[in-house]
């Protein structure tokens, strides 16, 4: 009986993974970002904070669900060092951030990716606007050898930063992800009105010309967009409250060759109260 029901769970759990991914497929090219955002970013201790994992824009995105067999780290870096952050198979919200003490909490996602395949003059807009223009050429002609199709494999990858109690002036570690925004400071730290310089890391290195989508949940949406420096560096000007976005997507010719691409998108959150 005890076999039986395992293997009742499993099937189930292996349906949902591809059920998901495969709904989930056409939304990379639709949605312009993917983003974590904690039922609260100033929590006290002892809270227990939510954290949807979202795809939308301007700050109107579905939520998704936890699945493990998705998702290739989850986490949260306190002081007392790295945790899961995952609330559990399925579950929505998706994170699960308990503060045991104050400081800066840094929650951190990627998943596995997947693939997907779009008619040309959507993978267009899409590329236009992320300010991925030098792709268009050599995109238009592989997917005109596609029949009108372009192929690309894509993977998700996420920060928060959620401050508990008095914010110390302090350098954010990184957190490994293949393409992360990297705050100089802490955001929480800042005066307002201040400058927050960011780098923008693609596989350990400084990204350089790749366009930064800034938004603003204040303002509806997005609030400028920037393109990073030789240093991969974007200063964004703190000039108000509410919650703050970073959005990135960088893209290369997939070495495999199973797709035409493989593109990569980031996000940073945190609030300014």
């Amino acid at each position: 009986m005890k076999q039986e029901l395992s293997r009742k769970l499993g099937a189930f759990a292996s349906a949902v993974v591809v059920g998901l991914a495969s709904a989930l497929a056409p939304v990379a090219v639709m949605a312009h970002e993917f983003w974590l955002q904690p039922d609260t970013f100033h929590p006290q201790i002892d809270d227990t904070v939510m954290v949807n994992t979202l795809i939308g824009a301007d700050f109107v995105g579905d939520s998704l669900p936890y699945i493990p067999e998705l998702v290739k780290k989850f986490t949260v870096l306190d002081r007392d060092g790295e945790h899961p952050a995952g609330a559990g198979f399925a579950a929505d919200p998706a994170g699960r951030v308990e503060i045991n003490e104050p400081g800066l909490h840094i929650v951190a996602f990627q998943n596995n990716g997947t693939d997907t395949e779009v008619d040309w003059p959507v993978f267009e807009k899409y590329l236009r606007d992320e300010g991925l223009n030098q792709y268009l050429a050599p995109a238009k002609e592989r997917a005109d050898a596609y029949a009108g199709i372009a192929t690309e494999f894509y993977s998700r990858h996420a920060i928060a930063m959620i401050q508990s109690g008095p914010a110390r002036d302090v350098v954010p570690p990184r957190r490994g992800l293949t393409l992360e925004f990297s705050p100089a400071v802490n955001p929480y730290a800042l005066a307002d009105g201040a400058e927050l310089p960011v780098r923008l890391i693609w596989q350990g290195r400084p990204a350089a010309g790749v366009q930064v989508h800034v938004l603003n949940d204040l303002a509806g949406g997005t609030v400028a967009k920037l393109r990073t420096d030789q240093q991969g560096m974007v200063r964004i000007r703190l000039d108000r409250g509410g919650i703050w976005m970073l959005n990135a997507v960088t893209m290369v010719p997939d070495p495999s060759q199973k797709f035409h691409w493989r593109s990569y998108w980031t996000s940073l959150t945190f609030s300014r109260n």
